[in-house]
Order: C-alpha cells, then structure tokens, then sequence
C-alpha cells in the first residue's frame, strides 16, 4: 500500500517524522557510493577534451569525438577490438571452468580440516587488498618469516 495512498502528504511527513533514524543512516552509505561510484565518472570527460595536466580537467578544450575517430581509422583497430573480445571472453570461459573443476575436486576431500583450510585460504583474497596479501606472503616467506623460522627448528 502506498504511505500517500490514503493521507496525502500529512501522512508521508508523519511517516518521515516516525522513521527519520532509518534514513540517516543511509546519509553515510549513500554519500560513499556517491564519493567512489559517481564522482569518479566525471574523469570520463577526458575522453572527449585534448587534456593537459597544467591545465586540468575542466579547462582542457573540449574536442568532441576527436580521439574516437582517431582510434578508428588505425589500421590495427578490428584487430585491437577482437582481440580485446576474445580475451574477455576467454577469461569468462576458463575462470568459470577453472572454478568449477575446482569446487567438483574440493567436494572429494574426505578430511573436513583440510577442506575448510583450503576454502578459507582459496576464498582469503576476495576479502583483503592485494596489498594486505602480498604484505602477509612477504612476511611469512621471509628470512625472518614464520616459514623459515619453522624449518630452522625442524631442522
């Protein structure tokens, strides 16, 4: 049912003055994806100006579909767009595949440790940066990372 259906605009202020905590908390959520999903696309305009970093984004001169036309009078253009198509549609195919194969191998472990290792470990980079990854392999692998430390005592 509609708020307005039946109170008009008295009843949606009511609504509002009832409810005002829930839509503040949206404020923070919606201005981060405002900050990273929307601003960033007003650098698309690059596309579409003869830009000089002196002069910045907003006073570069605007030359329409200048580079647009440049691109595609090259004679390697066809072959830049196809090959663009089929990597992409190769890394769809072969990761799809890839994680399949490897979720059908996963199920056949009869350890339930040893599963729940290799899941947390395989699914670990969906969850932090690279850089938090890369920071960890290098502290593990080091001279003075838990690794080697392991293996001096072991021997």
């Amino acid at each position: 049912m509609n708020i307005t259906q039946n109170h008009g605009r008295q009843g949606f202020a009511a609504y509002l003055r009832r409810r005002w905590q829930l839509y503040a908390m949206l404020l923070i959520p919606a201005f981060v994806v405002l900050l990273f999903n929307y601003v960033p696309l007003y650098g698309l305009t690059i596309a579409f100006k003869d830009f000089n970093p002196g002069e910045g984004i907003v006073d570069s001169p605007c030359v329409g579909l200048k580079w647009f036309k440049t691109a595609m009078v090259m004679p390697d253009f066809t072959s830049i767009v196809w090959n663009t198509f089929i990597i992409a549609v190769g890394k769809i195919v072969c990761g799809q595949i890839a994680a399949i194969i490897f979720a059908l191998l996963l199920n056949e472990v009869a350890n339930p440790v040893y599963k729940r290792i290799v899941q947390t470990v395989t699914y670990f980079p969906h969850f932090l940066s690279w850089v938090i990854i890369g920071g960890i392999f290098t502290d593990m692998l080091s001279t003075t990372g838990i690794l080697n430390q392991f293996l001096g005592y072991s021997g």
